[in-house]
């Protein structure tokens, strides 16, 4: 038996022994007899003393055992010293009824009363926390046990099994306290049921880019969601359809791929945030096979760095909780998942936060690393903001989503076609001009562009683009204006006036290194813009909820924050704003540079701009 459990079952049977002293000393010149003076008083027979050593046995394993789940993280020296002094405070102290009155029968003045009268300032937090849970015992054991009566003691310990059973009922359900858990742990599991239920049901949804708000039908995420592939040593070839594809695929499915640290880089559009947020459903719902079976029983936190651009990021791992159920939380509860080894931290967009903050996240992830050690952790970021090696020392695996495979794609349109409720027609016209036409098979290689393909097709546009800039002016056109045009919605705005307050929106987001803002903000901009725009009448919060509502392009992803859809509108706008007020060296001083050969550039700027051999 190691040195720091024979402490603390000492303090145990301490705690015990001195609740049954202060139970049989009924008169106040009996307090300085021992508990086997008083028992022999009033016990004749050798087997009801044995009686009551059993009681007074069975209370003390009950304590020990609650104080050791209190002070399991001491070291064996701080326990021993601890526990030795909190033994002798509690076998010297005086408990008698009127000690205890005055004290109002409360554990923590108890606790007051020894350290006035016992002061001992050199032996830390163990000596205080096991002092603290000792009083609480103590006086509830004195509490429960029934009101002495002399020479009643036998009937009392007749029913010792009873009275045993009351006590442990008792002791059970003090909170067992600790540096972590302040107040317990009693409502851990019932919020942890209630915390996995949010999350599966805020979380299980896929909106399908390229459709208005109004239009677009939810679209569980659990069975839409399509696994995509990562970089790997072994490559593959796919046909498209009934032709080669000349680009080649690992193979590897990105589920495969990740282990305790994983960093995930993926261009835009490639589904990081999808696949981050199908690892919380899956994860709240405990439904991982194969080899992340292990992964189930873990609770999910995702971490959007975008909300933390122009904000601290979070030193409280409790504000990891957000939403409607922050405020029932107990105390301590994110610490005590992740300190167990039962969190799943999913944080995502280190591009979305600005470079110069960039290492503040770094530092940020290496600090959260030291502090939860056993906690599995996903980053995400695009491979323009960070090189494969940017969170290497901290023993991240690094691996990059690919393009969709031939497989893929066909798979992709066929939910997204059933989720729209097209019609087949439509889903066999875009398969045919995929089959015919190179380029587009390109362009349909990321989630993003395939979705902005397949809003396209079922808009019944004659042409479809033939290359990037034409499908995001295609999908812009199609958005802010035919949709409601070819459906008699009426309109505030026109197509243009969105086009240049929509510009002007993505303009300050790109100045100010944000992806999202107050949707006040938003309204204030609005409100200095149409100032300029005589063919708009209508009030500034009519503009802004029809922006929010008809354009999908932007929306709240919570209430009171505006972002764009997917930051790759955002981008192409701005890159428009700089075009328009030859502000493209503005916007240059702003694009992301990493070490390396690599550089992100706003495609609009850089269609018709003069390009860096590193764009």
């Amino acid at each position: 038996m190691g040195l720091e459990i024979q402490a603390v079952s000492r303090l145990g049977q301490s705690v015990a022994m001195r609740a049954a002293t202060e139970w049989l000393a009924v008169h106040t010149d009996e307090r300085t007899a021992s508990l086997t003076e008083l028992a022999a008083a009033e016990l004749s027979k050798p087997t009801q003393r044995a009686k009551l050593d059993t009681l007074i046995q069975h209370i003390g394993h009950q304590v020990t055992e609650q104080l050791e789940s209190a002070l399991e993280r001491f070291s064996d020296n701080e326990i021993a010293s601890a526990l030795t002094a909190v033994t002798e405070a509690i076998s010297s102290i005086d408990l008698s009824d009127a000690a205890l009155l005055a004290d109002d029968a409360d554990p923590e003045a108890l606790a007051q009363r020894i350290r006035r009268s016992l002061p001992r300032t050199d032996l830390g937090r163990c000596y205080e926390l096991a002092l603290d849970q000792s009083c609480r015992y103590l006086v509830e054991i004195i509490r429960s046990l029934p009101a002495f009566q002399p020479r009643a003691l036998a009937e009392v310990l007749s029913r010792a099994s009873v009275q045993a059973a009351q006590l442990d009922d008792v002791l059970g359900r003090l909170p067992r306290t600790s540096l972590y858990a302040p107040q317990g742990t009693d409502n851990d599991a019932e919020f942890r049921d209630e915390y996995l239920r949010y999350i599966g049901a805020t979380l299980d949804r896929l909106e399908l880019l390229g459709l208005s708000m109004k239009d677009r039908p939810r679209l569980a995420l659990s069975v839409a969601y399509i696994s995509l592939t990562v970089t790997g040593q072994q490559k593959r070839h796919d046909t498209w359809f009934n032709e080669p594809d000349h680009r080649a695929h690992s193979g590897v499915r990105v589920e495969s791929a990740l282990v305790d640290r994983t960093f995930v880089r993926g261009g835009a559009g490639s589904g990081k945030t999808t696949l981050l947020d199908w690892l919380a459903v899956t994860a709240a719902r405990g439904g991982f096979t194969g080899s992340l079976q292990d992964w189930n029983g873990l609770v999910p936190f995702p971490i959007r760095l975008r909300e933390h651009a122009d904000a601290p990021l979070p030193t409280k791992p409790e504000k990891f909780v957000t939403g409607w159920l922050a405020g029932i939380m107990p105390p301590g509860w994110v610490h005590r998942v992740l300190r167990a080894g039962k969190g799943l931290l999913l944080v995502d967009g280190v591009d979305e936060v600005p470079p110069h903050k960039r290492q503040k996240v770094r530092e940020w992830l290496r600090e959260l690393a030291q502090a939860f050690p056993s906690a599995r952790v996903v980053v995400t970021a695009r491979p323009a903001a960070t090189d494969e090696k940017w969170l290497a020392e901290l023993d991240f695996c690094s691996v990059e989503l690919e393009q969709m495979s031939p497989g893929d794609v066909k798979m992709f349109l066929q939910r997204w076609h059933e989720a729209a409720n097209a019609p087949e027609e439509a889903q066999r016209r875009l398969v045919t001009q995929l089959e015919s036409r190179e380029h587009l098979q390109g362009l349909a290689s990321s989630p993003l562009l395939c979705a902005m393909l397949c809003a396209l097709n079922l808009g019944r546009v004659s042409e479809l683009p033939q290359n990037r800039m034409e499908l995001y002016a295609a999908a812009l056109t199609m958005l802010l204006d035919l949709r409601d045009a070819e459906r008699g919605i009426a309109r505030i705005l026109t197509a243009s006036d969105k086009t240049v307050l929509l510009r002007d929106l993505a303009w300050r987001l790109t100045l100010g290194g944000l992806s999202q803002l107050p949707t006040s903000k938003m309204r204030e901009h609005v409100t200095r813009k149409i100032r300029s725009m005589p063919n708009v009448d209508h009030a500034p919060e009519e503009v802004v909820a029809h922006l929010l509502e008809r354009s999908g392009v932007i929306r709240e992803p919570v209430p009171g924050r505006v972002d764009f859809v997917h930051r790759t509108f955002q981008e192409y706008l701005a890159g428009e704003e700089a075009m328009q007020d030859d502000q493209v060296d503005t916007l240059i001083s702003h694009a992301i540079w990493t070490p390396g050969p690599r550089r992100s550039c706003s495609p609009a700027a850089t269609a018709n701009a003069p390009r860096s051999p590193n764009c």
